[in-house]
Formats: C-alpha cells, sequence, structure tokens
C-alpha cells in the first residue's frame, strides 16, 4: 500500500483511487503467481540453502523458457538445464528527506559486491548438498534474460516503466540467477505477464521518458547516468 500510494499522482491518492489500484494489481499478480514457488520434490537443499540466505522470493525456470542474452557466456554454461531466480529487495520504506536526486539503489552497499559474496555463499552450500551438479551464479551480467526470467517465474509482472514489479517490494529489488545442471519444471505455461497499464509510472516520469513504444534512452535519467559517455 505505501508503494502504491509514493508513485502515484497527488490527486490520485484518494483512499478509493488508491485501494482500487492496490486491488487490481494484485489481482493480477495473484492469477500469475498461484502455485508458482512451492517446493519441489526432491530438491528441499536447493530451497533451504535459499531460505537461509534470507531469500523468500524465488523461482525456478527450464532451460527451454529463458531467454538468453548472451550466447558467448551461455555457451560457458553448457549442460546447465534450470535457472533458479530470486529477488533480494533494498530501502523498500526508505523516503529520504536530504533532497539529493541519489537513487535508493545508489545509498547501500554496490550489488555487485554484494551478489559476489552471496554467490559464494550460496555455490558452496549448493556444491556441498548436490555434489554431482553444476551451478554459476550471476547478477547483472547473467547470460540470460534476468527480468523476464523473474516474470515467467511469477515473481512480477513487467512494468511499463521496463522494470520488473513485485507486489511486496515494488521495483526496489535487485534480480540474481543461478543457473543449474538439476532439471526444474512445472506443469504449467511460463508466461511474463504484463502490468495492468494503470500509466501512473508514465506520468511520474521526470522527464516525460517513456512513449507509446516504449523509453526514450536519449530522455532517460537511468539511462544516461550508467552511460560511460559525456
Amino acid at each position: 500500500p505505501k508503494l502504491v500510494e509514493r508513485f502515484s499522482p497527488a490527486d490520485a491518492r484518494t483512499p478509493a483511487l488508491l485501494a482500487a489500484t492496490l486491488a487490481q494489481f494484485t489481482a493480477r499478480y495473484d492469477a500469475h503467481k498461484e502455485d508458482k514457488t512451492a517446493p519441489y520434490p526432491g530438491i528441499p537443499a536447493l530451497l533451504d540453502a535459499l531460505k537461509a540466505e534470507g531469500i523468500t522470493e524465488c523461482g525456478f525456470l527450464p532451460r527451454a523458457h529463458f531467454r538468453v542474452l548472451n550466447e558467448r557466456l551461455m555457451q560457458r554454461c553448457d549442460g546447465l538445464q534450470s535457472a533458479v531466480v530470486f529477488l533480494i529487495p533494498y530501502r523498500c520504506d526508505a523516503s529520504p528527506k536530504d533532497g539529493l536526486n541519489i537513487s535508493l539503489y545508489a545509498r547501500v552497499k554496490d550489488y555487485h559486491a554484494y551478489f559476489a559474496a552471496l554467490s559464494e555463499r550460496l555455490l558452496a552450500a549448493l556444491r556441498s548438498s548436490f555434489p554431482d551438479e553444476r551451478f554459476a551464479g550471476f547478477c547483472d551480467h547473467s547470460p540470460i534474460d534476468e527480468k523476464d526470467a523473474a516474470a515467467r517465474c511469477g515473481l512480477g509482472v513487467l512494468g511499463r516503466n521496463s522494470l520488473l514489479i513485485n507486489p511486496t517490494y515494488g521495483s526496489f529489488v535487485f534480480i540474481g540467477s543461478l543457473l543449474t545442471s538439476l532439471a526444474l519444471s512445472e506443469n504449467r505455461s511460463y508466461t511474463a505477464e504484463l502490468c495492468c497499464g494503470c500509466g501512473r509510472c508514465e506520468r511520474a516520469c521526470p522527464v516525460s521518458a517513456m512513449t507509446g513504444s516504449g523509453i526514450d534512452g536519449a530522455k532517460c535519467l537511468s539511462g544516461i547516468t550508467q552511460k560511460k559517455r559525456k
């Protein structure tokens, strides 16, 4: 509820409109997530390893259903049959009062360093539990489309702002993934759901970078500040 209110325009923050938006999003998410992250027979150790790190938002995706973005890197992962996708939330309740135009994710420990340490611990635990299986950990440099994979796992919906939107943490999450030789699959379809299309993120964009066809990279402040150019 707090995230819905925070990212709603001032004229849309009436109790009725906020309740309607939250109900619409929750219904859309629940319809997609139903039974998506139930424990899988035979691999409780995998779930235990994630839970030991405080990871509660996770899902699994067979090789046939995740998109490969880096074929050369994927070749180094030959034989890996499934992806384990998980979310790490950050400062989702924070509302800085300093007035500085600094993204919340930049106010915490560098997530690359965090995930490097996390992957080291997870991989050690999993290799101990599954000595005959292979695992590889990634964040931000994965050979697969992690955002699309997270949506296909039922961890959220894809927003018009190009971000994954989780019902608990909104878009305030880092996405991590593990590729494994374990065969993880469910008898269901793996479809990435889109958001309800309320348009509030578009109206809230400070530079009007969002268009009907996507994000205008020449305007988007996030895109501009991540480019190594003048």
